[in-house]
């Protein structure tokens, strides 16, 4: 006899990945939103890990949480003391729009 998944309502044939529900006793499918990966599926049939699995209508409600209060901003950091302007400098990367002649003038001097 085929039990139906409880997500997509299709039926778990005995080869399919499955987990039955510890509270109702029903079947969902492994890719049917458990969370349960296929190498964690593999040590559960064989019995390497022990795990309680609820379907998502056992699943308990999630808690209301309360968001984390906002940190008060800091302080503004007083103003530091008026300086002067730093130095600008000037560009001096290479300049390929110059015409091979000028290129050979600046070589030259």
């Amino acid at each position: 006899m085929a039990f139906p998944c409880v997500v997509c309502l299709q039926h778990v044939r005995p080869r399919q990945h499955a987990l039955q529900c510890e509270g109702c006793s029903k079947w969902q499918h492994r890719l049917c939103n458990t969370g349960v990966s296929q190498l964690e599926y593999r040590r559960m049939v064989n019995a390497e890990i022990d795990v309680i699995f609820r379907c998502i209508e056992c699943m308990p409600a999630e808690p209301d949480v309360a968001p984390e209060p906002e940190p008060e901003p800091e302080a503004e950091p007083e103003a530091a003391p008026e300086h002067e302007p730093e130095a600008v400098i000037p560009d001096q990367s290479f300049n390929i729009s110059l015409a091979i002649e000028e290129v050979e003038e600046i070589v030259e001097r």
